[in-house]
């Protein structure tokens, strides 16, 4: 797969340091369905799109005022 995950160096640093990280990734569609390894295809402003990131979003704010209270 060419497309890689940009958060992994942050995992590292994150843990090289002793801090809790973590990832939510929205992801759109399958890509070994399809041998279209260019993704000519892909349209990232399908409205499909957006309500996943949107979903990402909450949890992701969810997670970190959760965390954030078991702190207290």
């Amino acid at each position: 797969m060419k497309k890689r995950s940009k958060c992994s160096i942050l995992l590292v640093i994150a843990s090289l340091h002793g801090i809790k990280s973590g990832a939510i990734l929205a992801i759109d569609g399958n890509p070994l369905a399809k041998n279209d390894e260019e993704m000519s295809e892909y349209n990232p402003y399908r409205s499909v799109v957006k309500e996943t990131v949107d979903i990402a979003l909450k949890i992701a704010l969810d997670a970190l005022i959760s965390g954030h209270a078991s702190l207290k």
